[in-house]
């Protein structure tokens, strides 16, 4: 059906009256089945982007254990060479682009909601002028670049890279946007918003909770309605061949989901674009949740030296070249070292030489025995053996929640090789 220019979808139920002796009469009953549908959407984006996710997470895991022989070989490679400088500056940017790869991922692992970065209490309207003043200097004369910002500080408990991530794309996407536009024109506006009941029904949140909303709007291409639906589908992009990835909104879906909060877009071909971004204020209550985390580990961090000094390590990891790798440069940092190539193996390993053995660093994802249970079982033996874990998966993840892994001493892969040494060192200082 339509009203006006909109059209209604609907549900036709047909039935008749009558008997033998009177006429019958055809009864056609309409329903209107907007929210079932809209319901019915929700749920197949909902389920879409978690298998999306399981995916992505999925190949992150894979890539970071790559990247943890890479980088730890390009370190065994360092040490090595002496007098061939040029060399060493070569494997120098080697080990640097690793590094930004592992950041990359960390960013997909974000998206896929199987990581959470480091939050901390931030000034929102700090970084967005400080964002807006950065990216203004690089944006062409030919675009008027308008911004409206509140007086309130809109304090955000959440990951700073993240916001500056959601902040680049938009602001890039609003640019690549309006590069043919007669009078090219962004604006941008940061308000204090109260959640009224519509908005509040429609997110699923309280009424009046507050958040942080940032809008950006252009007057470029627009998007087209075909289109608008699959905008944040991983490598979905309508731009010219090479101009994108198609991973930019993705990205910054994750990220504002990853801090609870909301997007929302509307757009018109020839019109332009306008993103809303919705950020709850700083939570008092989670905050003081995962602080008491932090100071759990790093107080499991400062019993770790009572327990090496003068033992092995004990190396958990089923990855034939990971495995190699992290013990040459466990050895190359002067610690003796055991193997071990699964969890199972693990245990047994630790039975036997359980008087040897200061610390375990054990993976997780592993065949036979996974870490968590090779964890558990190792500390029947030992209840105060000391285990850092490593894994391509990030600590903050729900996967490692649902784990009870959460306050344990970890490693995410590719990790520097000197953060792997300075958390066994310092803390050895003190024994």
């Amino acid at each position: 059906l339509s009203q006006g220019e909109q059209k209604i979808p609907v549900s036709i139920h047909l039935s008749t009256l009558g008997n033998e002796i009177s006429k019958g009469f055809v009864v056609m009953a309409f329903q209107d089945i907007s929210e079932r549908l809209r319901n019915e959407e929700a749920k197949q984006e909902t389920q879409k982007m978690a298998v999306i996710g399981n995916l992505v997470g999925g190949i992150a895991h894979e890539l970071n254990n790559i990247l943890a022989s890479i980088t730890g070989n390009l370190f065994l490679a360092k040490i090595k060479l002496v007098g061939h400088e040029d060399v060493a500056k070569r494997l120098d940017i080697a080990e640097r682009l690793s590094f930004d790869m592992g950041d990359i991922i960390a960013h997909l692992m974000a998206f896929s909601g199987q990581s959470v970065l480091s939050r901390e209490n931030i000034s929102f309207k700090t970084l967005v002028e400080k964002s807006i003043a950065e990216y203004t200097d690089n944006l062409s004369a030919n675009i008027m670049f308008e911004h409206d910002i509140c007086l309130e500080n809109l304090e955000l408990f959440a990951a700073e890279e993240q916001l500056q991530q959601i902040l680049s794309h938009l602001l890039k996407n609003a640019a690549d946007a309006v590069v043919n536009s007669n009078v090219a024109r962004i604006h941008t506006c940061l308000t204090l918003y109260e959640a009224d009941a519509e908005f509040s029904l429609q997110h699923q949140v309280e009424q009046h909770t507050q958040f942080a909303k940032l809008r950006i709007q252009d007057n470029g291409c627009g998007i087209s309605e075909q289109a608008l639906p699959h905008i944040f589908d991983p490598f979905f992009t309508e731009k010219d061949f090479g101009a994108g990835k198609g991973l930019g909104l993705s990205m910054v879906q994750g990220a504002v989901q990853m801090h609870n909060g909301m997007i929302e877009v509307q757009s018109e071909v020839g019109r332009g674009s306008q993103f809303d971004i919705y950020l709850p204020l700083e939570n008092q209550e989670e905050r003081l949740v995962l602080n008491s985390a932090a100071d759990k580990l790093e107080s499991n961090a400062a019993i770790l030296a009572t327990q090496l000094s003068g033992k092995s390590i004990l190396l958990v990891e089923d990855d034939e070249d990971v495995q190699a790798t992290t013990k040459a440069i466990l050895q190359s940092l002067e610690f003796s070292v055991m193997t071990a190539n699964d969890g199972e193996e693990g245990v047994e390993m630790y039975r036997q030489h359980q008087q040897e053995i200061g610390l375990v660093l054990m993976d997780i994802m592993m065949p036979r025995m996974n870490g968590t249970l090779a964890c558990k079982k190792i500390r029947e033996i030992n209840a105060h053996v000391k285990v850092v874990f490593v894994s391509g998966f990030d600590q903050n993840s729900a996967r490692f929640q649902e784990m009870g892994l959460a306050n344990e001493l970890f490693l995410r892969k590719p990790y520097n090789v000197m953060a792997l040494h300075e958390m066994i060192a310092r803390e050895m200082e003190g024994s």
